[in-house]
């Protein structure tokens, strides 16, 4: 439960529930890649897979994230 006295505190508080919306769906992205690629290296897939060469996109709809694999336009 937050509360907030003011509506500056009430920001900050709409900014902590937002951070923590991110922070899942980074931990959700993060163990959707399966492979190591930059700075991203998981121990239990080492490698890169070109196969995923691709990008991931991920946003939340009626609280549940929605995962897409997109191909990269270059």
């Amino acid at each position: 439960m937050l509360m907030a006295k003011d509506q500056h505190e009430l920001m900050h508080c709409l900014e902590v529930l937002n951070m923590f919306d991110v922070g899942e769906l980074i931990f959700i992205s993060a163990l959707e890649r399966k492979e190591t690629r930059g700075t991203h290296i998981r121990s239990d897939y080492p490698f890169a897979n070109p196969v995923m060469d691709k990008l991931l996109i991920i946003k939340k709809v009626n609280d549940k994230p929605i995962i897409e694999w997109r191909d990269i336009d270059r």
